[in-house]
């Protein structure tokens, strides 16, 4: 790969290889034979990793061959930058023992056959985030990720986090089909996406800057900033009560199904945002209640049509707003 041609060459200083980018190994050439010469880059190899498993199962730097270089089906130690592979080929052990702090170029995990975990005292760091799909499991036991890149789950993947605040640093976590479970461990996210999954949780707490639903069922305490639903207006997304995030709830797709609502500024499914109209927005999309009977000082705006529903006798008693749109009301309860 030529990198600087030239007709003649003087002096005696030389030319030194800098940083190759990670996974990739080569040697500078001086090729005079040429006209013009030039200097070029020989690639000698670019290693991809695959977690085999057959040492050991410790996940280190440059220490063991738990790794096949997907190019040569050769073994192979990890390298810091190269992306992390976890798939249904290992032919060892799929219990992995993070002993260090390792900066991968992201992790994926694709596993429909196999379970993975890992686990022990080292940690995910970086910029490339996690990426798990396929419908078997993977368990994250370790203590102190702090990657700064997305989690990513899809393809009706399951990823259990068994610590608080171990999937990154502020990271964004994205969910097209599959499961994020929780427990009781809270995590803290910079945003939320949802397309179709579950937020599987027993007491853990979820925080972050705006959660963005569709479809699916959220078990976690939300707290934090907004909520916004999407999609089309037959999808339906579920959420607990006593959630407190604190701004508004904008309906803008789906339909938002809670169990419980409360005055401005209290906890409840639609969060602890004030009583005004502009904290509960009817955007195209529908609000569904299934709790008893409530009086509350909420109100609302109509900016683009909606739907709410109840099982329950609902009294709103704060003021209510129209821009535009068709405002409909169902169930078996009355809506004041």
């Amino acid at each position: 790969m030529p990198l600087i041609s030239y007709g003649i060459k003087t002096g005696s200083g030389t030319l030194a290889l800098g940083t190759l980018p990670p996974g990739v190994f080569g040697y500078l050439t001086n090729d005079i034979s040429s006209s013009p010469s030039f200097i070029g880059l020989v690639v000698t190899s670019v290693f991809q990793p695959r977690w085999e498993g057959l040492a050991g199962g410790s996940w280190d730097i440059q220490v063991t061959t738990n790794w096949i270089d997907l190019i040569t089906g050769l073994p192979q130690y990890f390298y810091q930058g190269t992306k992390a592979i976890f798939d249904d080929e290992a032919l060892g052990t799929t219990n992995v023992n993070l002993v260090t702090t390792v900066n991968p170029g992201g992790v994926l995990v694709t596993n429909a056959l196999l379970n993975y975990t890992i686990s022990g005292v080292g940690r995910i760091t970086g910029g490339g985030g996690l990426t798990k799909l396929g419908t078997n499991l993977l368990t994250l036991n370790t203590t102190n990720n702090n990657y700064t890149g997305p989690t990513y789950i899809d393809e009706g993947g399951i990823l259990t986090s068994t610590v608080t605040n171990n999937l990154g640093t502020n990271s964004a976590l994205t969910i097209g089909t599959g499961t994020l479970s929780l427990g009781a461990n809270s995590q803290k996210f910079s945003v939320v996406y949802m397309t179709n999954g579950t937020i599987a949780a027993s007491g853990a707490i979820l925080t972050a800057g705006s959660y963005n639903l569709d479809n699916g069922s959220v078990n976690a305490l939300l707290a934090g900033g907004s909520l916004t639903t999407f999609g089309t207006n037959t999808d339906l997304v579920s959420v607990i009560g006593g959630n407190t995030y604190t701004d508004r709830t904008y309906l803008a797709g789906s339909t938002l199904a809670v169990n419980n609502l409360a005055n401005g500024g209290s906890p409840s499914g639609i969060g602890t945002s004030s009583s005004g109209p502009t904290n509960l927005v009817f955007a195209g999309g529908g609000l569904s209640y299934s709790g008893p009977a409530v009086a509350i000082d909420r109100g609302y705006n109509v900016e683009s049509g909606g739907r709410l529903t109840a099982s329950g006798n609902i009294t709103l008693g704060g003021p209510i707003t129209a821009t535009a749109g068709n405002f409909s009301k169902g169930g078996n309860g009355a809506v004041a």
